[in-house]
């Protein structure tokens, strides 16, 4: 943890400004998956797994208020969330089964060879 804290203050100078949701996101995010994957888990491997997250969670509001029949639809928002989860789930899938973590970035459910 403190690696990803001293990797985020890095540029920081006094007055500096910046958008604190995104950076505290990604350090939580790249955080909690070091300590749940331990060294296995890549920062390419986080990061797909953060944008995944990040894509969720914008569209959980799809997921929570369309109804079922709307979901159906080839939407555009409902394509991303279909994609994002796939690659959450794949990058998960890779990550338990001790895959290689350069595998962590398809989105079929199956190691890359």
């Amino acid at each position: 943890m403190e690696a990803q804290i001293t990797a985020l203050t890095a540029s920081w100078r006094e007055g500096h400004v910046f958008e604190a949701f995104p950076a505290f996101f990604r350090l939580s995010a790249n955080t909690a998956m070091r300590m749940i994957f331990g060294a296995g888990c890549t920062d390419e491997a986080a990061a797909t797994v953060r944008r995944s997250i990040a894509t969720l969670t914008r569209g959980l509001a799809v997921d929570l208020l369309l109804p079922k029949v709307v979901q159906r639809l080839p939407l555009p928002v409902i394509r991303r969330q279909a994609r994002a989860r796939e690659t959450f789930l794949t990058s998960m899938d890779r990550l338990v089964d001790g895959a290689p973590a350069s595998a962590c970035t398809g989105t079929d459910r199956t190691p890359s060879a």
